[in-house]
């Protein structure tokens, strides 16, 4: 059963050494490649996933990828699940907006102090997060999808997709 009360969030970088087309060279990574931003529900089902080039920050990609969520009439999670490099001002004001809870801990700069207070985070509920970090391997799983072997980015999206279904169908089929 899919539930969409609480949604983890995170992204994988795809390494793409063949084709130039469509990626960007990830400075954290020291890779090129595209970006995989992920929404899976409380069983690591994915529910949403969005394609940019590498060189595309996650929390640039965290709307884009809540908004495309639709699971008959529901398409708003009730919790956001992520990890620090969603942690964002401008994230957390349009969740909030929506009526979405965050819970993503707050990033620790050494020579700077945020201003305002605190957002709320709960360690517990955060260590649930792995779910995410499971169905990202398990997309890397698959040979096409570990290393983009394909030249145009439809037809990587299409092995994506694929892969999510085959994800779904071996964790609802018995």
């Amino acid at each position: 059963m899919v539930d969409i009360s609480t949604v983890k969030l995170d992204g994988t970088l795809v390494s793409s050494y063949r084709f130039k087309s469509c990626t960007g060279y990830s400075g954290r990574h020291n890779r090129t490649g595209v970006k995989v931003s992920a929404a899976v529900d409380t069983n690591g089902l994915p529910l949403a996933v969005k394609l940019a080039t590498g060189n595309m920050a996650d929390v640039d990609l965290a709307t884009a990828t809540l908004n495309r969520i639709r699971i008959g009439k529901k398409t708003r999670p009730e919790i956001v699940l992520a990890d620090k490099g969603y942690d964002s001002t401008r994230l957390r004001r349009s969740l909030r907006k929506r009526g979405i809870k965050a819970n993503i801990p707050e990033r620790v700069y050494g020579h700077r102090r945020k201003i305002g207070r605190p957002p709320n985070y709960d360690p517990v509920l955060g260590k649930s997060r792995y779910s995410v970090e499971r169905t990202n391997a398990w997309m890397k799983s698959f040979r096409r999808i570990h290393f983009r072997y394909d030249r145009t980015l439809p037809i990587f999206r299409s092995w994506i997709q694929l892969a999510c279904i085959v994800i779904c169908l071996r964790r609802l089929l018995p």
